[in-house]
């Protein structure tokens, strides 16, 4: 009895032990949350609202983790992360918030990850035009901007202009790096077996320079986006669209001077002469500013913990589900900027088995990826458009297994800068047997049956090999056909007239009935909760949630923490901002590719995919 005694004494204190541990680790990272935090921002009556551009405008919700909320304070750079729903409300308030007088646009977009596409930019600016039609002003300031950044300013009432500072003005680019050549002389092979003349995803590995069909959909699509921006920003100018043409070809860069002729800007002025109109105009701050401000991402915040507490009182409220399918879609659970199909599977499981939520909304802001990924998120699609309407918002980019996951919704949104379409598959498999040989290494393969290292790296497929990968290629191709057929109520011929792994713009795409309306989010969160018949009483249920590790402390231990925020003011902007340099984009550009290579975890090595990257120069 006394060696049972002693062991059961042992157990209760291990377990006294761990329990205590486990408090000191929680108190532990909400002190360290809260030690690199800043105060609650306070907001003086009449401020302005201060949007700096850096921020990361995403379609998910952010997650600020422990190690998320460490980078941050370690990192010596000041950019944030807003979610676009986060963005859209804060604006929208800010327009009927009496303590706000107006709104200020400074800094430069930075756009991380499938953050900041001309698609979320589009519904951005049309926030700013509603806050402008509100009655209260929009003034914007420009510092060696590039055309992202002005397409949002110029929707401003006024636009000024730094004196000594530029405006890149020059069109649009986009740039591959062909690495067929290349690989082929290191002794790398890449093999393709594809299904579409345009699908062009894995041209760069294989060819030494651009197809005439990878050229041809590639201007179109530049020319679609271009014509959209120049109608967008020619008619806040009042400069027509040709003329928006002629000044990026004839002059690209812009002095202050030349902005100020062309009718770009209305007027010029140095940074301090900036801030004391709005001194002028809002009085002098008595928190050591010199004009009385907030920071939308500090106004975000606020607004985030109101509608915190407000969801608290919502629960089992009829409600639309927003599912974010936002990265290159794989198998298993996935990353941050991915699409994992078991987690993408969970929520719309969730979404259909629960009879509070009345639609779905499935924001799509992917090139695709795995096929078999792709299927399986589909056929959840198909269940919940059964019992409920199934919406899809198109964000920067919904193409190829972006496009499979979303061509059986009963209804689909996209922008007109989308980049969607290309209905078409590829299979590529390198090799390095040439390399090997080489550098003297061999491979020795035992196998029971001929086909059973198609897979292997180590040597090239033989034509027999490439006619059964072709086969498999041929078949999920034809059932993308179908899938898209079905969905979208066309027939099979016109599909596959449409497909052939060809990319379009959300424009096009409109009009070849790939898609039904043009829109943003908040157009598709409208039209879904018009299908379920819930007028305007509603509320949103997203997922992923937004989780922040001040809110994780907030339903555990109830309560309230001041959200970390970054004081985002028009003193800070003006830098250039991380990515803006040549060097920088194109190592961004490949640094975007290898990591694409890395996600390709299809098990037969089949993909629905577009790594299409358009750059805005």
């Amino acid at each position: 009895m006394g060696f049972l005694r002693a062991i059961f004494k042992w157990l209760v204190a291990l377990i006294v032990a761990y329990a205590l541990l486990f408090i000191a680790v929680l108190l532990g990272l909400s002190m360290f949350g809260l030690a690199f935090q800043r105060p609650e921002p306070g907001l003086e009556n009449g401020s302005v609202l201060v949007y700096n551009l850096d921020l990361n405008v995403t379609d998910t919700p952010a997650f600020e983790g422990p190690r998320e909320v460490l980078e941050q304070a370690l990192s010596s750079e000041n950019y944030g992360s807003i979610s676009l729903l986060e963005l859209l409300d804060a604006l929208r308030a800010g327009a009927h918030d009496d303590r706000i007088s107006g709104l200020v646009l400074t800094g430069n977009v930075y756009g991380a990850g499938y953050g900041s596409s001309l698609a979320t930019l589009r519904e951005v600016r049309r926030a700013i035009e509603e806050f402008k039609a509100s009655g209260k002003p929009v003034w914007a300031y420009v510092d060696m901007d590039g055309a992202q950044d002005f397409y949002l300013k110029s929707a401003a009432q006024e636009v000024y202009m730094n004196p000594f500072s530029y405006l890149e003005f020059k069109g649009l680019a986009s740039e591959t790096p062909y690495l067929g050549d290349f690989l082929r002389k290191y002794g790398v092979g890449v093999q393709v077996a594809r299904s579409g003349k345009f699908k062009s995803a894995a041209e760069s590995l294989v060819e030494g320079h651009m197809s005439p069909e990878e050229r041809t959909q590639r201007t179109a699509l530049l020319n679609d986006i271009w014509l959209s921006l120049r109608e967008d920003i020619g008619e806040s100018r009042e400069v027509e669209p040709e003329k928006l043409a002629e000044l990026a070809n004839d002059i690209a860069i812009f002095e202050a001077d030349d902005a100020l002729d062309a009718g770009l800007v209305d007027s010029l002025l140095y940074r301090d002469e900036m801030a004391n109109l709005l001194v002028d105009l809002t009085g002098p701050s008595e928190r050591g500013t010199l004009y009385r401000e907030v920071s939308l991402l500090d106004y975000a915040n606020e607004r985030n913990h109101h509608r915190f507490s407000a969801s608290l009182g919502g629960f089992g409220a009829p409600s639309i589900a927003i599912v974010y399918a936002e990265g290159v879609i794989v198998e298993g659970p996935g990353v941050i900027d991915e699409v994992g199909a078991d987690t993408m599977v969970e929520y719309l499981r969730e979404v259909r088995r629960d009879p509070s939520i009345k639609a779905l909304v499935m924001r799509v802001n992917s090139p695709g990826g795995s096929a078999t990924a792709s299927e399986k998120i589909l056929r959840e699609v198909r269940l919940v458009a059964a019992e409920k309407p199934v919406i899809v918002s198109m964000g920067g980019m919904a193409a190829s297994g972006g496009y499979w996951i979303s061509s059986m919704a009963d209804t689909i949104f996209a922008e007109p800068t989308t980049i969607t379409g290309s209905i078409g598959v590829i299979s590529m498999i390198p090799n390095v047997g040439e390399l090997a040989a080489q550098h003297e290494v061999n491979f020795e393969t035992v196998r029971t049956s001929r086909f059973a290292d198609l897979y292997s790296i180590s040597r090239p497929r033989t034509p027999e090999e490439m006619a059964l990968m072709q086969q498999t290629v041929d078949k999920i191709y034809q059932d993308f056909l179908t899938r898209v057929s079905e969905g979208r109520e066309l027939s099979r011929e016109r599909v596959n007239q449409i497909a052939q792994g060809r990319v379009w713009s959300g424009e096009s795409a409109v009009e070849l009935r790939l898609v039904d309306y043009l829109g943003g989010l908040e157009d598709a969160i409208a039209f879904a909760a018009e299908e379920a018949g819930l007028g305007e009483d509603y509320t949103l249920r997203e997922y992923p949630e937004r989780v922040t590790l001040e809110a994780w402390f907030e339903q555990a231990f109830g309560q309230q923490q001041p959200g970390v925020a970054k004081t985002s003011t028009l003193d800070a902007a003006g830098l250039l901002p991380r990515g803006r340099d040549p060097v920088s984009r194109q190592l961004a550009q490949w640094q975007q590719t290898m990591r694409l290579l890395r996600q390709l975890n299809d098990p037969m090595g089949v993909y629905a995919i577009e790594p299409q990257w358009v750059f805005v120069d």
